[in-house]
């Protein structure tokens, strides 16, 4: 009973009272999400883009299995691009520039799905059936 449309729709000072756990995994996600990018990013990484992102990788009104999935699909996106910019460091300890380096640093457009394709960009009902 971490998230749902029941749980979902609670106000926050009902669901800080009635659904602590649920407030809590919420916090975790949002800690854990802009920690990493923000460490993975730098200055690339605003605030307002972290809102967004955690808004659309955890929504409370949704079952939690779908959460679940959307989560891990972050988190493996955040795994990858951690490896890339580790990647970029051990190169450039090496060769003193990044001249050369066939990787790819990370970016915010990175974590969008809708900038690769993750997502539609228009729902349409046809393809809800």
């Amino acid at each position: 009973n971490l998230t749902g449309t029941v749980v979902g729709n609670l106000p926050e000072t009902v669901k800080n009272v009635t659904h602590p756990q649920s407030v809590a995994m919420r916090e975790r996600v949002e800690e854990v999400v802009q920690r990493s990018l923000r460490s993975i990013l730098g200055a690339q990484f605003t605030e307002k883009e972290g809102e967004r992102l955690i808004a659309r990788a955890y929504n409370p009104r949704l079952p939690e299995k779908e959460n679940a999935i959307r989560v891990d699909r972050l988190l493996t996106q955040l795994d990858q691009a951690y490896k890339q910019k580790v990647d970029a460091a051990k190169y450039f300890e090496k060769k003193g520039t990044l001249e050369g380096w066939q990787g790819k640093m990370p970016s915010m457009a990175d974590f969008d799905p809708d900038a690769k394709g993750g997502a539609p960009a228009r729902i349409r009902w046809e393809d809800m059936k």
